[in-house]
């Protein structure tokens, strides 16, 4: 039995880029507007994230906070812009990866977005198992995120290899007892998958 019985990919920034000033930017907010809106946006999306809000509510609250100036539509294209492109042989890696051991997404997402990236993104139905935030009503870091993963994998926790762009969320893994890799580009994860024998 190999040591690594699964390696656990985070979407936003990993496998995705992701550009939160898009935004702002979609809307033409202007820039002496912008940091007012921005903690009332990113509150929302979180509660949105931790499955508080439905889609509907979540895009109601949006609505309110710019005070209606807005319509739905625009908020959806707004909320769409700031998923990027693929990241340049992840999916490739991802790939061989899944040819080679158990993989998993793990990510703090919403309906919108994940939705928009199955729609757009052929590598994500290379996994056959997605631990998503708004799903699972909780957002990594917090410890109740990881061990949910476990418990559905049902592995040992140093069986799992956990890779994430934000150190907060490697730490968490790690304080889990999986084995956290931060990410810092294609080619490094690629070095430290196969010096772990992954691939």
């Amino acid at each position: 039995m190999r040591r690594h019985r699964a390696v656990l990919f985070d979407l936003g920034n990993v496998l995705v880029r992701i550009h939160p000033e898009a935004f702002a930017a979609t809307l033409g907010v202007p820039a002496t507007e912008s940091g007012n809106f921005r903690p009332l946006v990113i509150a929302v999306t979180q509660r949105y994230e931790r499955g508080e809000l439905t889609t509907e509510e979540f895009f109601s609250n949006l609505s309110g906070i710019f005070g209606g100036r807005y319509d739905r539509p625009r908020l959806k294209e707004a909320m769409r812009n700031v998923i990027g492109k693929p990241i340049p042989g992840m999916s490739e890696l991802l790939e061989k990866t899944a040819s080679s051991a158990d993989v998993a997404l793990v990510s703090n997402t919403n309906e919108e977005h994940f939705d928009y990236c199955r729609r757009n993104f052929a590598f994500l139905s290379l996994f056959p198992r997605y631990f998503l935030s708004w799903k699972m009503r909780v957002l990594k870091p917090d410890a109740k995120y990881y061990a949910h993963v476990l418990r559905q994998l049902n592995i040992q926790a140093n069986h799992a290899l956990f890779i994430d762009d934000l150190p907060e969320n490697i730490e968490g893994a790690e304080k889990a007892g999986m084995i956290g890799i931060l990410f810092n580009g294609t080619e490094n994860l690629s070095e430290t998958l196969e010096r772990l024998g992954v691939i």
